[in-house]
């Protein structure tokens, strides 16, 4: 058996590091789309619901608020008042309860 020049020594170990990398740069954008995609469904599944959350929180508290403003009126007249404003639910609340069904 001959032993090979180093030239085609040189050559087969540059196409092996050559086919190496090239392995590594599939693998890699691989996961780049993998991780696109995951982040294409936050911004287009979960933010939307987050923001609604956040939204249905604020409703709440606001809520929450009127109804401590209601129990600590003095008045008779004051507590009619606001049990008249707050028999009424926002339309904020009624928006964001019709686009939570959807």
């Amino acid at each position: 058996m001959s032993r090979l020049k180093i030239s085609h020594t040189l050559i087969a170990l540059f196409l092996v590091v050559a086919v190496i990398v090239s392995a590594l740069a599939v693998a890699s954008l691989g996961g780049i789309k993998m991780m696109n995609d995951r982040n294409n469904e936050i911004a287009t599944t979960w933010l939307p619901r987050v923001s609604l959350s956040r939204a249905l929180e604020t409703q709440l508290s606001d809520t929450r608020m009127a109804f401590a403003r209601h129990l600590i009126s003095l008045t008779p007249s004051k507590r009619r008042l606001l049990k008249r404003s707050s028999a009424r639910p926002p339309a904020a609340s009624t928006s964001l309860l019709t686009s939570m069904r959807r």
